[in-house]
C-alpha cells in the first residue's frame, strides 16, 4: 500500500510543477504584444516538439521561427488581422 501512495505523490508533485510551469508561460506570454509574442509563443512550441522528440514539428518549426523573425514588423501583423477581420 506504501507503494501505491507513493506513486501517486510522485504524480500528483509532477503535475503541480507542470501547472506552475504552464501557468507561468501564460503569465509570460500575456505581457507580450506583436513579433515578440509572436517568437515566444514559435518557441514555446518548439520547446514541447523538442520534448517530445518530433523532428519534423521541430525543424518546421524552427523554419517558421527563423522566417518570423526575418520577416515580422507591426505593419504586416497590423495588415494581417485587419484582414482577418474583413
Amino acid at each position: 500500500m506504501i507503494n501505491i501512495f507513493s506513486k501517486y505523490k510522485v504524480i500528483l508533485t509532477t503535475a503541480g510543477i507542470l501547472f506552475m510551469l504552464s501557468s507561468t508561460s501564460v503569465a509570460a506570454s500575456s505581457d507580450l504584444t506583436g513579433c515578440e509574442k509572436k517568437f515566444f509563443e514559435i518557441e514555446s512550441q518548439l520547446a514541447i516538439a523538442k520534448e517530445h522528440g518530433n523532428k519534423y514539428k521541430i525543424e518546421g518549426l524552427k523554419k517558421a521561427l527563423h522566417a518570423a523573425k526575418a520577416n515580422c514588423s507591426e505593419k504586416i501583423l497590423k495588415e494581417d488581422l485587419i484582414e482577418k477581420i474583413n
